[in-house]
């Protein structure tokens, strides 16, 4: 009995892993705490170390390419830009709250910009594209209230005329030929109105500044196939209410077990050395024809083993409304039985833990979102900061003076493979490296 459940178990973590959705987009969504109505969070995590490099521009009028950052160093300019650049923004949204609209685009003109989809060689245009950053840019025209709990969104801040929001979402698979589809794929998942207009590969982002910028270096990763169908960027599902097992009776569903974690009183618990994996129920936001009886299947799954004590009733119910609200074509309802009760005939069902964490906040925290982005901006910069300088030195201890002569910025950038603003960045701490290698060339 025993094994024969261990055998259901590892299919139910196998149906958890899944990667068909008609719109082409391999994406697995979670549904967060707040039950289905929530926007969704990819399932698969992005594993890549490789930092992204993005193009720079002197304004949008210059397609010239004059340097290239990465994208850690992109979003640093957005919350603290030089004070020069940091003037004519101001200056630009003074004009724009006063519906100056002439100056406004006037200082627009002036300002640096990037592009955040692809990289480009020498000059910007379709035939010049060198490579995909790792990033999808979506704008956002007049909607400054973006649901950032929604775990795609790596990164978010306010838009050059602050009436906006740009959105940054990881992506792998992106060309320029499935790149407005999967624009408008992505800004529907988000549950976001994107600015149309924007969705092109060349798409320029004018330098922003937005000191509370919102980063989620955890954040989910959005995989994308050759094809893919358009799709709005309305959201085609209604909001549910919360469930409700049997008349008269709430329940409360858990979407994950953060709640049973000993916080100790503190606020988040962070894990520098190995990340935590929690067990999370996920969801796409659209169920296609094809997937329908698997996902489901597996979310229930997740939910039964998350809520044992939870109704039968009321677990039929809910499973029947997701079906409802997700699915293009719902299921009939004797198919949704028939899978609950299979469900049901399962004992001591144990969740997947399919959701590795850095940092996890208390569900008693007071801490606001802005507070709490801080803190995980704070806690994953210094991570990946120590990850470059461990980097730097491990280059600096390997140094091969014979081929290599005198360590200079541009050959520690080209040894290192890092940028030569994040050599230059952390150039001064490595004194006492390349004082004892420079010396020892001296001595020959």
């Amino acid at each position: 009995m025993a094994m024969k459940k261990d055998i259901i178990q590892e299919q139910h973590l196998r149906d958890l892993r899944i990667s068909h959705i008609e719109d082409e987009s391999i994406i697995d969504t979670a549904v967060s705490k707040k039950g289905v109505e929530d926007s969704v969070n990819t399932f698969s995590l992005s594993t890549s170390d490789e930092v992204a490099l993005i193009s720079c521009f002197k304004n949008i009028k210059n397609p010239k390419v004059l340097d290239e950052i990465d994208i850690y160093d992109f979003l640093e300019c957005v919350r603290r830009p030089e004070q020069e650049t940091k003037n004519l923004i101001d200056k630009a949204r003074e004009f724009k709250a006063n519906r100056q609209v002439e100056l406004y685009y006037k200082i627009k003109g002036k300002l640096p910009c990037f592009t955040l989809n692809f990289s480009f060689d020498n000059r910007k245009n379709n035939k010049t594209i060198k490579a995909p950053t790792g990033f999808i840019y979506i704008d956002v025209d007049n909607q400054l209230d973006v649901d950032l709990s929604n775990n795609l969104v790596f990164a978010s801040w306010k838009s050059l005329s602050a009436l906006g929001r740009g959105v940054l979402v990881k992506v792998e698979g992106l060309t320029l030929d499935n790149f407005k589809t999967t624009y408008l794929s992505i800004a529907r998942s988000i549950n976001i109105y994107a600015d149309k207009h924007a969705a092109k590969a060349t798409q320029y982002t004018i330098h922003s500044y937005d000191e509370d910028i919102y980063i989620n270096y955890d954040s989910t990763t959005w995989y994308v196939k050759e094809e893919v169908k358009n799709t709005p960027t309305t959201s085609i599902y209604k909001k549910e209410k919360k469930d409700t097992s049997v008349p008269g009776e709430k329940y409360e569903i858990r979407y994950n077990k953060i709640a049973d974690l000993d916080f100790n009183g503190k606020d988040y618990l962070f894990f520098p050395d190995e990340k935590l994996a929690i067990p999370e129920a996920y969801i796409p936001s659209v169920i296609r024809v094809g997937a329908r009886n698997q996902i489901l299947s597996a979310f229930a799954y997740q939910i039964r083993a998350l809520n044992p004590d939870q109704p039968e009733e009321g677990f039929k119910q809910y499973i029947m409304r997701v079906n409802r609200s997700r699915c293009t074509e719902p299921l009939k309802e004797n198919e949704v039985i028939r899978i609950v009760s299979k469900i049901l005939k399962l004992e001591f069902l144990e969740p997947i833990y399919n959701s590795p964490r850095r940092i996890i906040f208390s569900p008693k925290s007071t801490l606001t979102n802005g507070e709490k982005s801080k803190m995980t901006n704070k806690y994953l910069g210094m991570l990946r900061s120590n990850k470059t300088k461990f980097k730097i030195k491990e280059c600096l201890d390997n140094w091969n003076t014979l081929e290599l002569g005198k360590v200079t910025q541009k050959k520690l950038a080209l040894e290192s493979g890092k940028n030569i603003k994040t050599i230059q960045k952390y150039y001064k701490e490595f004194v006492k490296e390349r004082e004892r290698i420079n010396n020892s060339i001296l001595k020959k």
